[in-house]
């Protein structure tokens, strides 16, 4: 009925005619008032002193580039699907293998993945203009003069569109696309993370596996040989305390067995575990530690970030150092950084966007007017607040120190990512040292020397207590040998949780 009646009192065709009439005034007039508006209003400064310079001057060292579309998936440091890799029940599992299955099924690695999309929701929504026009309609359908005459009916109409006058749709698209860079980066180092802490629960279960099998096999050989003194005891060739120690280091190596077995098996479900696993999927190890073979440092820095400039040259154990370029270089490539940096970026964004709103929004539209006496007015209407309590300078402050946190935490976070380099390289070097000199040690002479000593014993030219002692020596070796590899695979994993380089 009510529009029935609009039609019927021509407003619909006198609306349409002042749109015709008057639609270009406010494009022309926004357009003066916008030149009007920037050159009015000064661009806010930060105030003098040191830490604004610096501030200033990382941003400019890192601009905003425009932002392009975001890429499909984030850069991680293995292609990994989740319906592809399926663990079978007690089959061997090789080192990337473990690390592919980590990367796609660990649950937090999973549920923190959800971000990269939330992220990039919140970047195309910023994009999107915040303002739809306004129309409004006012209709005064009774209108009486002072002697009772009944009067036109009055009516007006306007159409208002408001406009941000400095590019503050800008700011906010670039804030949100240095929020989703930095989810990125975060996404990736943690999946670095999770690739080194996987490289250490991996070596840490082949380590305590090697150990099981070490203290089962000795365990089998003290009661051979705790069988073999029995019966020379029957026969008299041998005496009853030969046989007392005997079975006090058969029962020791069993009890010795027995540890080493439950941390195995401990290791292995913590594996399983962070690799999200069932206990129905058991894990075992394709290979010995003493069958990897450990890559020399300077290769595998070289292998990274390439040839070193040809003025860093001296010894060998220098040439296994990193050089201050090459430190930078590794810094600038951890994700952690990088993801720094993008915070920043996204607080220098909002500080461009909170002087930017300083200036006041704008909005204009035409409007049309019919009175009493069917007067027609067609003009223009405008809207703008007015900064008298509120100037915005508060917010500015705010974010400038917002900026300088995010400078200092950046600063810092190089900082400490460097001495993480330093003392990774350093101890992966003394850990591969250790190792080449217990390699330069023959384990083959050292068992001669366990086969020499019990011949003499079973020739009666020496007592069980020497074997015994040669044994654990040799057996102390050995271990410490497995101890020095173990060292030598933590090692590596810290290099690679403080330089991305792969295991």
């Amino acid at each position: 009925m009510f529009w029935q009646w609009l039609r019927g009192s021509g407003i619909d065709n006198q609306f349409r005619r002042a749109l015709r009439v008057c639609w270009v005034l406010p494009l022309v007039t926004g357009c003066q008032m916008h030149q009007m508006y920037l050159s009015a209003v000064p661009e806010p400064v930060l105030p003098a002193s040191g830490t604004a310079a610096e501030v200033e001057l990382t941003s400019a060292a890192t601009p905003l580039p425009a932002a392009p579309d975001p890429p499909d998936s984030v850069v991680s440091l293995a292609t990994v699907d989740a319906e592809e890799i399926k663990v079978e029940d007690a089959r061997p599992m090789a080192l990337g293998e473990a690390i592919d299955t980590a990367l796609a099924r660990n649950p937090d690695l999973v549920a923190l993945r959800q971000n990269v999309p939330v992220s990039r929701a919140a970047w195309a929504a910023a994009k999107v203009y915040p303002y739809n026009p306004s129309v409004t309609v006012n209709v005064a359908p009774y209108a009486e003069d002072i002697t009772g005459d009944q009067l036109a009916v009055k009516n007006a109409v306007s159409v208002v569109q408001t406009f941000e006058l400095a590019h503050q749709t800008q700011r906010r698209e670039q804030t949100a696309w240095a929020e989703l860079i930095r989810t990125q980066r975060e996404l990736a180092h943690t999946e670095l993370m999770v690739v080194a802490e996987t490289e250490r629960r991996y070596f840490n279960a082949v380590y305590r596996q090697e150990l099981h099998a070490h203290a089962k096999a000795l365990a089998e050989l003290d009661e051979q040989l705790l069988e073999v003194l029995e019966r020379r005891f029957q026969a008299g060739q041998s005496t009853a305390a030969d046989v007392s120690l005997a079975r006090i280091e058969a029962r020791t190596a069993r009890q010795q067995a027995d540890l080493a077995s439950a941390a195995w098996e401990e290791s292995r479900r913590a594996l399983q575990q962070y690799l999200g696993l069932s206990s129905s999927e058991s894990v075992v190890f394709a290979k010995k530690l003493s069958e990897w073979r450990a890559s020399p440092a300077s290769g595998t820095l070289q292998a990274v970030i390439g040839d070193r400039p040809a003025a860093q040259t001296g010894t060998e154990e220098e040439d296994t150092q990193p050089g201050e370029a090459e430190l930078d270089t590794l810094v600038g490539q951890r994700p952690d950084v990088q993801a720094a940096m993008a915070d920043l970026r996204a607080a220098w964004a909002q500080l461009k966007l909170a002087r930017a709103s300083r200036i006041p929004n704008v909005g204009f539209g035409p409007t049309y007017e019919r009175d009493e006496s069917g007067t027609v007015f067609v003009g223009l209407e405008v809207q703008t607040d007015l900064p008298v309590v509120d100037n915005g300078r508060a917010k500015v402050c705010e974010w400038e120190t917002v900026v300088r946190q995010k400078d200092v935490a950046l600063r810092q976070l190089q900082v400490k990512a460097r001495l993480e380099i330093e003392a990774a390289w350093e101890r992966y070097r003394r850990a591969c040292a250790v190792v080449e000199e217990f390699q330069d040690q023959k384990a083959d002479a050292w068992d001669e020397e366990i086969r020499a000593v019990t011949d003499l014993f079973t020739a009666g030219q020496t007592d069980l207590l020497t074997v015994y002692t040669v044994r654990s020596k040799v057996i102390d070796f050995k271990k410490g040998y497995l101890d020095a590899l173990y060292e030598l695979t933590q090692a590596a994993a810290e290099v690679t949780a403080a330089t991305g380089i792969p295991p």
